[in-house]
């Protein structure tokens, strides 16, 4: 069934996602999954599935996906975005071609805590230097959305919370 509110990935045109852009405390490498589906190091994130919370959601995401006991957000939204996400198979279902409308927030985290992997989503966890992103990320899309974030975060341009 076709669901009319982008808080549901029933609503099969594009829905609402929510990510956490997780950096170290030098804020010069950015925590991310290799992710099963999209064969691509990527941030950690998902389906919003009916909460409105996105920072919620978002933080909720980046422990499960890896390990982390916790996590500081340090920042209200730093990027939205209007993602295509082509056709694929999850759960030996086929998800047709359809958008996700990403929030994404600032996470801080300590580079030397445990990280364990979320084996149904992601199979490799790494702390990437952001000047080599393009070397561990395949979707060139994403490298583009990487880069813009990269570039606030290098120039302070987002709204710091405590």
């Amino acid at each position: 069934m076709k669901h009319p509110n982008v808080l549901y990935r029933e609503c099969l045109d594009g829905h609402l996602t929510s990510t956490g852009f997780v950096v170290n405390k030098e804020h010069n490498k950015v925590l991310m999954a290799f992710h099963n589906i999209y064969q691509s190091y990527s941030w950690t994130g998902g389906h919003n599935d009916g909460d409105a919370d996105s920072k919620h959601v978002a933080e909720k995401e980046v422990l499960e996906e890896t390990g982390l006991s916790s996590v500081k957000r340090i920042s209200n939204l730093i990027s939205l975005d209007d993602l295509p996400v082509q056709e694929h198979v999850k759960n030996e279902q086929l998800v047709k071609e359809h958008r996700h409308y990403n929030l994404t927030y600032l996470f801080e985290a300590d580079e030397n805590d445990k990280l364990s992997i979320k084996e149904d989503e992601n199979s490799a966890l790494k702390w990437i230097d952001f000047d080599e992103i393009e070397l561990w990320v395949s979707e060139e899309i994403m490298i583009s959305v990487y880069e813009k974030i990269i570039k606030r975060i290098r120039m302070g341009a987002y709204e710091h919370i405590e």
